[in-house]
């Protein structure tokens, strides 16, 4: 085809856009830190059940690892706050299994893509993880 023939072609084809959302990244909302939050007072992280550090509240201190966070906290985790240096591992299924994220600092809201979403975890060492 000649290069004219082309270009009209193209101008008369409607262009479909479509976004797809890829890896870990498969929610809408975006995670959001905070410089606030709670104190944690041990080398590890909290997890907790709502956005905001509210609910219930669980600790993993750094070396452990859940393989299943269990039946009560399976997809409950909405917002996570590490002590300086440390960050919180998480992973979408049971054994580490699935898309997996490492979050730092204190977190209000995991985002769209992580909220409820959460099966195991581990702490890492992102740079000297000590208590507050």
């Amino acid at each position: 085809m000649k290069p004219s023939i082309l270009r009209n072609l193209a101008l008369s084809v409607p262009l479909l856009c479509m976004t797809v959302p890829i890896g870990a990244d498969r929610g809408q909302g975006e995670p959001i830190a905070t410089t606030g939050g709670p104190r944690v007072p041990i080398a590890g992280c909290f997890y907790y059940e709502h956005d905001s550090f509210r609910g219930a509240r669980r600790d993993i201190p750094i070396g452990l690892r859940r393989r299943y966070v269990g039946d009560d906290w399976n997809d409950q985790i909405s917002s996570i706050a590490c002590a300086p240096g440390c960050g919180l591992k998480a992973y979408e299924h049971r054994d580490f299994g699935g898309y997996s994220k490492i979050f730092r600092g204190k977190m209000v809201y995991v985002g769209d893509a992580w909220n409820d979403d959460i099966s195991s975890l581990e702490v890492v060492n992102s740079g000297g993880c000590r208590a507050e």
